[in-house]
């Protein structure tokens, strides 16, 4: 199935109406993949318009976290339904693949219990090379801010990844 045809005809008729009532606000190119707060970026679409563009867009782009953690958001009242329990399945895989730097740190009692746990602990030389080995090529990325230029690169890189989808 065409997903991006199906969420470029949603957009298309949103662009070409007035809504009257309750209404949503959607970023057309998602700001986790470089979108703006422009006005020509943010349309109003009914609740379940903008329920289903979202569903679109994370069959569209699977492996973006932030898409799929907007439609679990979204969907935390289908409890019992065939989409919330594909939503659930999406969000546990994005999860499992998520490899990126959130700059999430670890409260300081966690930490504290993790440094005791390992006091005093002796490791041979053989535990020490892998434990060594497996750390190599792993970036330490807890508390890691990027710097505006890699920002830019990485939404660079995800607009034209929504170019293309949107020319396919």
């Amino acid at each position: 199935m065409n997903y991006a045809m199906h969420y470029e005809r949603l957009m298309a008729r949103a662009r070409n109406r007035v809504l009257e009532g309750y209404c949503e606000h959607h970023h057309v190119m998602p700001q986790c993949l470089g979108g703006g707060n422009e006005r020509t970026n943010i349309i109003e679409l009914t609740p379940e318009e903008h329920y289903v563009a979202h569903l679109l867009l994370v069959k569209m782009y699977p492996g973006v976290h932030g898409l799929v953690v907007v439609v679990v958001l979204m969907a935390k009242n289908l409890k019992g339904s065939r989409a919330y329990g594909w939503v659930k399945r999406r969000h546990s895989e994005a999860m499992r693949g998520n490899k990126r730097c959130v700059g999430r740190r670890l409260p300081q009692e966690s930490l504290r219990k993790r440094s005791q746990s390992l006091m005093g602990r002796k490791f041979s030389e053989e535990t020490r090379r892998k434990i060594s080995q497996s750390a190599m090529g792993h970036k330490r990325c807890v508390g890691r801010k990027l710097s505006k230029q890699t920002r830019a690169k990485i939404g660079a890189g995800r607009r034209a990844a929504w170019q293309r989808s949107r020319q396919a």
